[in-house]
């Protein structure tokens, strides 16, 4: 066997042993070790599919080669951050909106997930699924002030923490 075709043949291991014991859907850790194997065997294998384009100039070709090494890795990198960002969306429980319905008299407690153009996709805060309602099935949307605010520095790093009571409506 080569030695690339060992360099190559470790890490599908890896992947095929991963996949088969990784419940689905997979979790943040998990996809992150698929799209490391996944851009790690791209960054041993993107040379075989390069080819330079003749005609094409030295400039030109450099951007193409580039283009070739960098693009796949970076759209792997772009899904997984969009898988990671929806598998927190749809774990999280703080938050709720009340959201009354056309046809209801009384508000229920629904977690946004999304906004688009023709209607919101929630989240049931107790049966925990996810629904697409349109624009025209619903009649007000109001977000209940959490608890306590803090400062962006004390989001972000614990420091100057002085937490305010939100604004009783």
């Amino acid at each position: 066997m080569s030695k690339s075709a060992k360099v190559v043949l470790v890490p599908v291991l890896f992947f095929v042993f991963a996949i088969s014991f990784t419940t689905w859907p997979p979790g943040p850790l998990s996809m992150t070790y698929f799209m490391a194997v996944i851009v790690w065997i791209w960054a041993r294998m993107w040379g075989l599919l390069y080819r330079p384009i003749e005609g094409l100039g030295d400039e030109l070709n450099i951007v193409y080669r580039k283009l070739v090494k960098g693009g796949p890795p970076l759209v792997a990198l772009l899904f997984l951050w969009g898988a990671i960002d929806a598998s927190i969306d749809l774990e999280r429980v703080t938050n709720p909106y009340l959201v009354r319905f056309k046809k209801q008299d009384t508000a229920e407690l629904r977690i946004l997930l999304r906004s688009f153009d023709r209607g919101l996709l929630m989240k049931n805060a107790f049966s925990n699924r996810v629904e697409f309602y349109q624009w025209d099935d619903l009649s007000t949307i109001e977000r209940r002030p959490s608890a306590t605010t803090e400062s962006l520095l004390c989001y972000l790093f614990g420091y100057v923490c002085r937490t305010k009571q939100p604004p009783t409506p």
